[in-house]
């Protein structure tokens, strides 16, 4: 890529070409640790987040909600293809940052709910509700005359 102060950067295409497919992966496949529900050190299977409604070991290290205005404290949980698609029980919660690969048991997590409030995301439920009942109305137009 060139820049010149005058001109805004030109995209070098051929150089897309020179990148190593092993550095993208690495870069496109984030290493979480292991699976929150079987254990398994996979990082190409290991990448599915969980949003747990128990409150994370490390606050400020969770999932929150910009609408709720929840902070970043709800626990989540890291879980391979299998275990998603087998709904497998979770037995761990990441502890602190998904990249730092520690976990905690389940039943360790201090007591309580972390949950959205309902009542502030009323738009979104409508939304969900019309979207889900789109396609039932797809044709109507074109029996109407």
């Amino acid at each position: 890529m060139t820049t010149n102060s005058n001109t805004p950067p030109v995209f070098d295409a051929d150089a897309l070409h020179k990148v190593d497919v092993n550095t993208l992966e690495m870069w496109a496949t984030p290493d979480l640790g292991p699976c929150c529900a079987c254990s398994k050190e996979d990082v190409r299977s290991v990448r599915n987040i969980v949003c747990l409604d128990r409150l994370a070991p490390v606050p400020g290290t969770g999932w929150g909600c910009f609408v709720c205005g929840l902070p970043m404290n709800g626990a989540s949980a890291a879980i391979c293809d299998e275990c998603m698609r087998d709904e497998r029980e979770i037995k761990f919660a990441i502890k602190g940052l998904a990249a730092d690969k520690q976990r905690v048991p389940i039943d360790e997590l201090a007591p309580g709910d972390f949950q959205h409030d309902p009542g502030l995301h009323a738009e979104d439920k409508a939304y969900d509700d019309w979207y889900m009942h789109a396609g039932e109305f797809a044709g109507d137009d074109e029996n109407e005359e």
